[in-house]
């Protein structure tokens, strides 16, 4: 399955490691994206490009990028964060 934006397949340790660098589980984002928690644990354990329907990697994919989630495609697939803002005085 492609992440619905460059053709590119999505693969299940790209979720994984996503899901680890925000530190949260995965019944946490089954509720922000809408994608059951046994379809995600499934994804996250498949080896290569993720076999689930498209709607649910579409899903999967708005709602870590909502969290600042940004996967690449470059030669290998990848997983980083976008940085923070530093907080300003007083925030």
């Amino acid at each position: 399955m492609s992440d619905g934006k460059n053709g590119k397949k999505l693969q299940g340790a790209q979720l994984r490691a996503a899901r680890g660098l925000l530190g949260i589980a995965a019944s946490v984002l089954a509720n922000e994206s809408g994608v059951s928690l046994r379809t995600i644990r499934r994804a996250e354990v498949h080896h290569g490009p993720l076999t689930i329907a498209e709607d649910n990697v579409l899903l999967l994919t708005k709602a870590l990028e909502a969290r600042g989630v940004i996967f690449s495609f470059d030669g290998s697939a990848g997983v980083s964060l976008r940085q923070r803002p530093k907080p300003r005085f007083g925030d």
